[in-house]
């Protein structure tokens, strides 16, 4: 399992809030200091900017995007022919987690050339916004999940690496690393009935820290991801139109037919017999 596969197995849990976007237009003698709270890109239309943060000094051009992690601080300015970019505020949680994106190293310049089509859409979604056309604020929202997931699929591939963060001590593990092996074990046994217990050994951990640890890191229990991968497999399945309800329950780890029914029409809202 890769360790951005979180993000495809709870997509259902992901929520994008736009808190403000606007465009702003600066000449050469611009320059400010500053610090955000919520997550912050830019998307560079003209010109150049001169980064400014703890690690170093970074240059973003037109067509790139800087992406910025809340508290991260920072000074900005321009060159001789100013810059002009798209200022884009907004939140990103995985169930009640609202820094996930924290354990990974997307915060830096992200070259235009590797987000050319998806900055693209988000130009033209932001024009339409800013004339307030019909759906305008819903597409300006579904572009920026777009390049988003462009800007984590080249961090996973290994084409990008953000360069803000701050150096970590050494040793230092985030709690996405931590808990991947747990991730690894979930997947390679969800065909069975998975316990806490064991999940928290895989982890190393006692029981009930594993929980709150599980909890802080992804805002959900073990036990409501492990159920989350259940429907989304059992959902899988259900559209191949191949296997019973009943074979559907065995591979998933339900002792029955009726037990596996009641948990997907909980989640789904219907019976896995009408679902398709």
């Amino acid at each position: 399992m890769s360790k951005l596969d979180i993000f495809n197995d709870l997509s259902e849990q992901i929520s994008v809030r736009i808190r403000s976007c606007f465009d702003e237009h600066h000449g050469s003698d611009w320059k400010e200091s500053k610090l955000h709270g919520d997550y912050d890109i830019w998307l560079m239309l003209a010109g150049e900017a001169r980064i400014d943060t703890y690690e170093g000094d970074y240059l973003a051009q037109a067509g790139d995007a800087v992406f910025f992690y809340p508290n991260l601080s920072y000074t900005a300015s321009t060159g001789s022919e100013g810059c002009r970019f798209i200022f884009i505020h907004f939140d990103f949680s995985v169930g009640n987690q609202s820094k996930i994106l924290n354990d990974y190293g997307l915060a830096g310049i992200v070259p235009g050339s590797l987000i050319a089509e998806e900055g693209r859409q988000f130009r033209l979604a932001y024009d339409a916004f800013k004339t307030r056309s019909s759906m305008s604020a819903l597409a300006l929202k579904g572009s920026l999940l777009t390049l988003l997931a462009r800007i984590i699929s080249i961090y996973g591939e290994g084409n990008f690496a953000g360069k803000f963060q701050h150096s970590q001590p050494a040793g230092y593990t985030t709690s996405m690393a931590a808990l991947q092996p747990v991730f690894n074990y979930i997947h390679d046994h969800l065909y069975k009935s998975v316990r806490i217990q064991q999940l928290a050994e895989v982890a190393g951990m006692s029981e009930k820290y594993f929980i709150s640890f599980f909890k802080n890191a992804l805002g959900i229990t073990p036990g409501q991801y492990v159920y989350h991968l259940k429907m989304n497999k059992a959902r899988d399945l259900l559209c191949k139109r191949k296997y019973s309800i009943k074979q559907i329950a065995d591979q998933l780890g339900y002792p029955d037919a009726y037990s596996f029914s009641k948990a997907f029409k909980k989640f789904y809202h219907t019976p896995p017999s009408k679902f398709i």
